[in-house]
């Protein structure tokens, strides 16, 4: 049945080619104009500011839902239907060329396989997006970051036609120096920047963009990130609010084995991984993983009065990873009943129900900052070898969090912290201060920002 289903494919993306190929559209407007979804709004607005296009909807993190709710009419089409558009195009072996480089497709140098592909591509898109963006009122195409090779195309033609492409960058806690450097070169390699806009959460980031060459400065703009702004305003809510808890919560806001390690440093050094995490277990955060999360479970042992919570960002794998950590040091978790590792749960709701958390190398550091809440961060092993140390984010500002030196020290700061949470004014200012620099603005008006900014670039287009 799966070959059958493959065969299928394949003939239909050969007559699909053929169609494109002859220069026919209609029946290309006809399927795409009803496959395009509006992300309708969680409030009442009746009339819209403008149309935007979204590419690659489920990378936007909320962004669109945001944007909707500001009464912006949010269209999307699924990213499957997005490879379904370039597999009429892409043969398999451009497929297996781009697996081994994906840098080619951005700088193909002459190299006839990708050249002669893209132009075919890239003649029927400049058919198709003008006649199907008329159709539908669009006036931007916007994007969830600069890399994703399957937006490039659609986001060059848009631009080239006249439908601006702005892309509300994600990938921005470049919070160490080695990520900086990193990142500068990769994308001196992919550039130029196709689009009208980037806009970025920091100005280190932006930074980065502007060394590597990648943008002109006037095309980059540093905003926050607009779903920090409902955070913002819960935080503040919080504080003039009386909280009676029966009982203590902590939170593990889980990291994998190579969080904040640079993809391109780990590849250099001839290691493998998948999924975030080391097949080996000889590469990245692997002894500083396994004794922070058995900590945590030996902890919620000890204390069964005090609910403790393991956040990984995703489950299957990363949760097999926790187990092989609890079982390594003989805990068994079925017999833990006030421990919970759970995945799917809205993850600024529970830093605010969380008495303490720990963390590393996430932003998750700072949104737990701001929310008056103690944060200790696991700070031994591989985080203070020499190979690795380089990684971790924050260097110069430890000293507005806990730092545990080993698991001894980690599981003693958390009881610690249970009995006395409080953090001085001094403390919250500069916790505040290290907010706005890598994420937003604590006047929670990002999100107004990037509107009025995506704006502003639709109207210069039109004039």
């Amino acid at each position: 049945m799966h070959t059958l289903k493959i065969i299928i494919r394949k003939a239909l993306n050969s007559i699909c080619r053929l169609i494109a190929n002859a220069g026919i559209i209609s029946p290309f407007i006809f399927l795409f104009s009803r496959l395009i979804n509006e992300r309708k709004s969680t409030i009442k607005n009746t009339d819209h500011k403008f149309t935007v296009f979204a590419l690659n909807e489920n990378r936007f993190r909320g962004d669109l839902q945001i944007l909707a709710d500001n009464g912006i009419k949010v269209l999307s089409l699924s990213v499957e239907w997005q490879r379904r558009i370039l597999e009429i195009f892409w043969s398999e072996e451009l497929k297996v060329e781009i697996e081994k480089d994906p840098i080619k497709y951005y700088v193909p140098n002459n190299d006839y396989l990708f050249t002669h592909i893209q132009k075919k591509l890239r003649i029927f898109l400049s058919k198709l997006l003008p006649a199907l963006f008329e159709k539908l009122n669009i006036d931007c195409v916007i994007g969830a970051a600069v890399h994703y090779l399957q937006d490039y195309d659609i986001g060059k033609i848009s631009s080239q036609i006249g439908v601006p492409y702005i892309v509300l960058h994600k990938e921005n806690l470049v919070a160490s120096e080695v990520i900086r450097d990193t990142l500068t070169k990769y994308y001196m390699q992919v550039g130029p920047f196709v689009g009208d806009a980037i806009i970025v959460h920091n100005e280190m980031m932006r930074d980065v963009f502007i060394k590597s060459g990648f943008a002109q400065p006037k095309k980059i703009t540093a905003l926050g990130c607009m779903r920090m702004d409902s955070f913002v305003k819960k935080v503040k809510d919080s504080k003039n609010s009386s909280r009676n808890k029966e009982r203590k919560l902590v939170t593990l806001f889980s990291f994998n084995h190579i969080t904040g390690i640079s993809k391109v440093e780990s590849t250099n050094s001839g290691e493998k991984y998948f999924n975030d995490f080391t097949s080996n277990r000889d590469f990245g955060w692997v002894n500083l993983f396994e004794k922070s999360h058995a900590s945590i479970a030996k902890l919620a042992i000890q204390n069964p009065d005090i609910d403790f919570i393991i956040k990984p960002k995703w489950g299957d794998l990363w949760i097999d990873e926790i187990e092989y950590a609890f079982k390594k040091y003989n805990i068994d978790l079925s017999k833990i009943n006030n421990l919970k590792i759970i995945y799917d749960i809205d993850i600024h709701k529970l830093i605010l129900e969380t008495d303490v958390c720990i963390g590393f190398n996430s932003s998750v550091l700072l949104e737990s900052a701001i929310a008056s809440k103690p944060m200790i961060i696991p700070f031994f092993d591989e985080a203070i070898d020499p190979k690795y140390n380089r990684f971790t984010f924050f260097q110069n500002e430890l000293d507005l969090f806990d730092v545990a030196k080993n698991s001894d020290q980690l599981e003693s700061l958390i009881i610690k912290r249970l009995k006395n949470p409080l953090i001085d004014s001094e403390t919250e200012e500069k916790r505040n201060a290290l907010f706005e620099k890598y994420l937003s603005s604590m006047n929670a008006d990002a999100s107004l920002k990037y509107i009025s900014k995506i704006e502003s670039i639709i109207n210069i287009k039109k004039n």
